[in-house]
């Protein structure tokens, strides 16, 4: 009897253990996929869920994020082993040890602004908001130190923390043709290039002055250079980023983001103790800055242009390029009967000013006024050009996580 109990006993704990053990099995199971689920959402999806998962996502940090791009760029390395082998145009504070890969059209403004202050532009200020879009790319730029991956400065790239910045292809494409060919900055240079390549039979003014560039013209000339780097031709202000900053090559420790620049750009400063300048940096308002400092730089530059257009249509642009941009209500037209003799960068700012104030726009109303404008541009654009885009840009969409095919062509 005694022995039948002690069978009995046995099979009972032998059936808790199997039953203990599958349990185990399929929760380890469980727990798997999930992590799989998890690091899938963040690798493979649009770059909009990063600073989503900043905001609401307690268990992952700015860090954790930076660090799940860095996994995807060094994943993505191994298998294709380079892009361009090339990083066409680095700076950085060595006193700092942070070697930065500048991608233009990305942020590239801001962080030259940090590398020159430091140098000594305007250090006496002791605020780095003080240099203007103009001083910064027109300005004593012997302050602007580069650094290249060979020679003396091996040392310091091999021990430097390394960073780049980063952005979604189509938001670039579209944010240099408004700083570049709505607004002056390229006209006489790339403009005139891209008219006479483009364009069948242009005008004596447009072949003299590029100053009518259109969005599909820009396009078309894009995808014709694809990745040729030649003295012409070469502008990192299109190129794509992986051309400019190949990041298996350059081998960044930071891929920082246009769109979570700021939480992106705290996160590389605390890193090399530069934190100390983000009280300055955070105490303007970005939006009222960029205005104030394109309106500056459009009118610094406007003498280069002044024989292909006049004072009113300077100002009609730069109005057109702060709607574009979801500074300014779309309903709102530059007004067409004002007197062009009172036109000058401090009347141009306070009509820009009353507008805003008037009408109240919020951070939110911004964005969805970038946006519709985003999708109105890309709606001129045809299939099979967006198709050679896709292609052209191939290697930033899977290096840096963006959606080849974004939602905003469906709409």
């Amino acid at each position: 009897m005694n022995k039948i109990k002690r069978r009995l006993e046995g099979s009972c704990w032998n059936s808790r253990l199997r039953l203990f053990v599958v349990l185990l099995f399929v929760s380890c199971l469980t727990f798997m996929a999930y992590h799989q689920e998890v690091n899938k959402t963040f690798i493979s999806g649009t770059d909009s869920i990063f600073p989503l998962i900043i905001h609401t996502q307690e268990n992952y940090s700015v860090e954790d994020v930076i660090n799940i791009r860095r996994k995807r760029v060094n994943d993505v390395c191994a298998r294709v082993r380079s892009v361009s082998k090339k990083t066409t145009e680095v700076s950085g504070i060595m006193a700092a040890n942070l070697s930065y890969c500048i991608v233009q059209k990305a942020g590239c403004t801001m962080w030259i602004r940090l590398f020159k202050f430091m140098e000594g532009q305007n250090n006496e200020t002791g605020n780095p908001m003080t240099l203007t879009k103009y001083m910064i790319h027109n300005e004593k730029m012997q302050y602007y130190k580069k650094f290249r991956q060979t020679g003396d400065d091996t040392s310091f790239f091999s021990h430097s923390v390394r960073a780049m910045t980063v952005r979604n292809p189509y938001t670039r494409l579209w944010s240099a043709f408004i700083d570049k060919f709505l607004l002056p900055g390229f006209w006489l240079t790339k403009g005139k290039h891209i008219i006479r390549m483009i364009r069948e039979n242009p005008k004596p003014l447009s072949a003299k002055c590029g100053h009518d560039v259109t969005f599909p013209e820009f396009i078309q000339y894009v995808i014709t250079i694809g990745h040729r780097f030649t003295s012409w031709n070469l502008d990192k202000h299109w190129l794509p980023a992986s051309d400019i900053c190949d990041p298996c090559f350059f081998n960044p420790h930071i891929i920082g983001k246009q769109e979570s620049f700021m939480e992106d750009m705290k996160y590389t400063l605390k890193h090399v103790k530069l934190d100390y300048l983000l009280p300055k940096i955070m105490s303007i308002d970005p939006t009222e800055f960029e205005i104030k400092d394109e309106i500056d730089y459009s009118f610094q530059i406007f003498s280069r242009v002044k024989t292909c257009i006049d004072i009113y249509e300077l100002c009609k642009r730069i109005w057109t390029a702060f709607i574009f941009n979801g500074y300014l209500p779309s309903e709102v037209a530059f007004p067409t009967n004002i007197d062009k003799n009172s036109l000058n960068i401090d009347s141009f700012y306070e009509l820009v000013k009353g507008v805003r104030t008037k009408y109240n726009i919020t951070k939110a109303d911004v964005k969805v006024k970038r946006k519709h404008a985003l999708v109105a541009a890309y709606k001129q654009i045809s299939e099979k050009s967006m198709n050679n885009l896709k292609r052209l840009y191939k290697m930033d969409f899977e290096l840096f996580g963006y959606e080849p095919e974004p939602e905003f062509l469906d709409e």
